[in-house]
C-alpha cells in the first residue's frame, strides 16, 4: 500500500515537471495562441503622381497574406501623408476580397506640393475590451510612394 502511494507522488511531480518545462519555454498555456505572420504586398498603384484636389490616377491596390493564406475580410488603413504637411492629411480604409486584395482610391486635398507617401497598415485587436477593442497591433505596412503637384 505504502508503495502505490509512492508510485502516485512519482506521476503527480512527474506530470507537474513537464507542465513547469512547457511553461518555461515561453508558451502560455492560459493565453491566446500567438498571432501568425502577416505580409502586405503592393499589388499596382504604386509612385503615382496626382494634381492636388484630384482623385489618384488609380487605386493603390495591395494583397494581405496571413499565415501565407490570402486574408479576407481584413480592414486595412490608407494613409495619405505628404512631406511638407504635418499628420496623416487623408484616412481611407477598404475591405479585403477573397482573395486577400483591397484597393483604395480618393481625393488627395489638404496636402503639400511634392513628395508624399500613402501607407497601408493592417492591425488586430490582440486585447478585447468590454465594448470595443482595448489594445490593437500593428501587423503588416506596405508604403508606396506619392508625388503632388499644383
Amino acid at each position: 500500500m505504502l508503495c502505490a502511494s509512492y508510485r502516485n507522488t512519482l506521476i503527480v511531480v512527474t506530470v507537474s515537471l513537464g507542465f513547469f518545462a512547457a511553461c518555461s519555454k515561453g508558451a502560455d498555456p492560459f493565453g491566446p495562441p500567438p498571432l501568425p505572420d502577416a505580409r502586405l504586398t503592393l499589388v499596382s498603384g504604386g509612385g503615382q503622381i496626382v494634381r492636388r484636389g484630384s482623385t489618384l490616377p488609380e487605386p493603390i491596390v495591395v494583397r494581405l497574406d496571413t499565415a501565407g493564406v490570402p486574408a479576407q475580410n481584413a480592414t486595412l488603413k490608407f494613409v495619405v501623408q505628404a512631406a511638407a504637411s504635418p499628420g496623416p492629411n487623408h484616412t481611407w480604409s477598404a475591405q479585403t476580397d477573397q482573395g486577400g486584395v483591397a484597393s483604395a482610391n480618393g481625393v488627395v486635398t489638404n496636402t503639400g506640393v511634392g513628395a508624399a507617401a500613402i501607407t497601408v497598415t493592417y492591425t488586430v485587436c490582440v486585447a478585447p475590451g468590454f465594448k470595443d477593442c482595448s489594445k490593437y497591433e500593428l501587423r503588416a505596412t506596405v508604403v508606396t510612394p506619392l508625388v503632388v503637384t499644383q
